[in-house]
């Protein structure tokens, strides 16, 4: 869907959450919608591309889960990630993202579930992931990881489920 240069102008209203789950492109940049991007927009599961560029609107980001596993996604996590800070849960699983783990994916200091298994990452786990003291489940089995786990993960205290199998990773200092 696009009317992006269209003069739209007022609030964008929540029911824009209720459109079809197969929508995958808004584009309403360059009106004069206001307001804030209203909650339930994550129920747009197919979503790919939001373009809201250039609207007056106000408030922040309020996307609490990020789902997109099990779809075809290859290349890279792109660094526009880390502008949803309120993130709870993160799910990437399940496609064909065959980078290194971006440090950018450890900034969300509210992520619960991270979960990143069933693609091709490669290298590390980073260091930062000790920065996620929140986090519950961690899911990174079945990738091309390797190395030593870093021992900032033991700052994760209440991690209940740790998925890392199906990596080559070390364990010779990660005790003590």
């Amino acid at each position: 869907m696009t009317v992006s240069h269209n003069f739209l102008k007022g609030p964008l209203v929540s029911t824009i959450a209720n459109f079809s789950t197969e929508l995958s492109w808004i584009s309403l940049g360059y009106n004069q919608i206001y307001g804030t991007i209203p909650s339930g927009i994550e129920n747009l599961v197919n979503l790919t591309y939001l373009n809201l560029a250039s609207n007056q609107l106000t408030g922040s980001i309020m996307l609490n889960i990020l789902d997109l596993s099990s779809n075809t996604l290859i290349g890279v996590i792109p660094s526009s990630l880390a502008a949803f800070q309120n993130l709870v849960a993160l799910r990437l699983s399940n496609n064909d993202l065959n980078c290194s783990i971006p440090n950018d994916v450890m900034s969300f200091s509210s992520l619960v579930l991270l979960g990143l298994g069933g693609n091709a990452f490669t290298g590390w786990l980073p260091l930062e992931v000790g920065h996620l003291i929140n986090l519950e489940v961690l899911d990174v089995s079945d990738n091309k990881l390797s190395s030593d786990l870093p021992r900032t993960l033991s700052n994760c205290v209440v991690v209940r489920d740790l998925l890392l199998g199906g990596n080559v990773f070390l364990v010779t200092n990660f005790w003590n």
